[in-house]
């Protein structure tokens, strides 16, 4: 594959003509041609032309939902972490270490680097990485009655490396 050629057609074309390649692509070879660019394209300078091929609508959702992403990636691993250090301090009910929501949100550590504000940490977003966290390790919720609070049980069985794995 040419690279240079690529990267010389796609970037003297304006929209409307870079969309015209993109459908003549797909219509020729039944592919997307972003989604094959991207197989082939490796260079942080490569992947911002697959980028500036995009229509300005699509390239704007593309950047918002990868910056979603890595946020809520970082954030799972922020709340993880911050599970791991709550377990010293919780309470052991049936075999089970509970730790709970409001403690983790009201402890949660000033220099996290999902957002430039703790305060624009959303609890709502904590709260879907949470389910996240339970899932991949093994983690039991329950409400409170009043719903004002969570209970996150952490089993006594669980396997060392699992809680001190990635997330």
């Amino acid at each position: 594959m040419n690279k240079s050629l690529i990267i010389s057609i796609l970037t003297h074309r304006n929209a409307s003509q870079r969309k015209a390649i993109r459908e003549t692509y797909a219509q020729t070879h039944g592919e997307d041609l972003l989604k094959d660019l991207d197989k082939e394209l490796s260079s942080d300078f490569e992947k911002v032309v697959l980028l500036w091929t995009l229509d300005p609508a699509e390239r704007d959702a593309f950047l918002a939902n990868q910056a979603v992403n890595n946020n809520v990636q970082a954030l799972k691993v922020t709340l993880w972490d911050e599970v791991q250090a709550s377990t010293k301090f919780t309470v052991v009910q049936d075999q089970e270490e509970v730790i709970y929501f409001k403690n983790l949100l009201a402890n949660f550590p000033a220099e996290c680097n999902v957002a430039a504000n703790i305060s624009d940490i959303s609890p709502h977003l904590c709260f879907i990485c949470l389910l996240h966290l339970a899932n991949e390790n093994g983690l039991r919720l329950q409400g409170f009655p009043n719903l004002d609070n969570l209970s996150i049980f952490l089993p006594h069985d669980v396997e060392p490396e699992l809680l001190s794995g990635t997330v």
